[in-house]
């Protein structure tokens, strides 16, 4: 193992996707001496075998930031074997599975280990090339999943801190029943489809609960609430912050609205293409256009994490702080 001073701080930011991790790790990224991957455990699929769109625009193959990474990494992004990528993607397919035996102490495979080892060791090189690439300090990694918690967790060089991003599971349901385009496909309107409500509540559960669990292969956790994050997000990045023993640079980060530029991000929600001011307001239009019929049967399968996390079960409107996050920047 490298000794402390020397191995990369990597933050991710864990939870279900819908949860607003795009915009934080954006957020973090503006801060001197961070950047931002987005999702690296697609890098992959995205990079080596689909070509999609970095966050600055242009193909992953065809960026500077990603050329000079990989470069580092692998020595070009025809370092790594057909069969090895065809490994790696896999392995990202069959997350879940392996995250749940690790979290409840479960058997686990040779083979299935082997697949955890691999894995690891090249989300470690890219990390360490995008480190060589931007000259960071602190890198964002907006993978979310707990088998990628796990995976950066056994990296000798990383010191691994998380911050679990929950969001009321109405809001983040009603979010997966939309039809959204993939911006990042190049030529062709790609869409993805929308989750049942029912199955969205079902991971929401599962990946809340298993990021808990495995909490403590962090060197630090912390939890923070969309909701909080939307109303005040200096006070929340700060909170994120702390434990790394850092600060919200008032020179980059000031006022409302807040200033989003460009990042070299691989993977995200498709804002990660949008750049300029930007005012974070809480988004709580679940609660006028959600059925009635979806919202009470998320809440049905989510209630205790709701109450655990603070959210009330029947959300009848706005309450009054959320109503003036939405009027007016905070």
């Amino acid at each position: 193992m490298e000794p402390a001073q020397q191995r990369m701080r990597v933050l991710l930011i864990a939870g279900l996707g819908r949860s607003g991790s795009t915009v934080l790790g954006r957020l973090l990224a503006q801060i001197p001496g961070f950047t931002m991957v987005g999702e690296i455990g697609l890098l992959w699929r995205n990079g080596f075998v689909d070509n999609v769109l970095c966050g600055c625009g242009q193909p992953i193959r065809a960026c500077a930031f990603w050329r000079a990474a990989i470069g580092a990494a692998f020595g070009g992004f025809d370092g790594i074997p057909a069969e090895t990528l065809r490994q790696l993607t896999a392995f990202w397919d069959t997350r879940r599975r392996l995250a749940l035996r690790f979290a409840w102490s479960l058997p686990v495979s040779g083979a299935r280990h082997a697949a955890l080892d691999s894995y690891a060791q090249h989300v470690e090189r890219a990390l360490a090339g995008a480190r060589a690439a931007s000259g960071c300090r602190v890198i964002v990694d907006t993978s979310k999943t707990p088998a990628h918690l796990v995976a950066l967790a056994s990296c000798p060089s990383v010191e691994l801190h998380v911050a679990h991003l929950v969001r009321d599971s109405r809001a983040v349901a009603h979010s997966w029943r939309q039809r959204r385009r993939r911006r990042q496909v190049r030529d062709a309107e790609v869409y993805i489809e929308p989750v049942s409500s029912a199955q969205t509540a079902l991971l929401w559960n599962g990946i809340n609960l298993l990021t808990w669990r495995l909490r403590r292969r962090a060197h630090s956790y912390q939890r923070v609430r969309y909701e909080d994050f939307a109303r005040a997000p200096l006070d929340a990045l700060a909170a994120v912050l702390q434990p790394l023993g850092e600060t919200v640079d008032s020179t980059g980060l000031s006022g409302r609205p807040l200033r989003l530029d460009v990042h070299h991000t691989v993977a995200g929600h498709s804002d990660r293409f949008d750049s300029g001011p930007t005012d974070v307001r809480l988004d709580a239009v679940w609660r006028q256009a959600m059925p009635i019929g979806a919202r009470l049967a998320v809440t049905a399968l989510t209630w205790p994490l709701l109450l655990a996390y603070g959210y009330p079960l029947l959300p009848l409107g706005l309450d009054r702080a959320e109503a003036q996050a939405m009027r007016t920047p905070s």
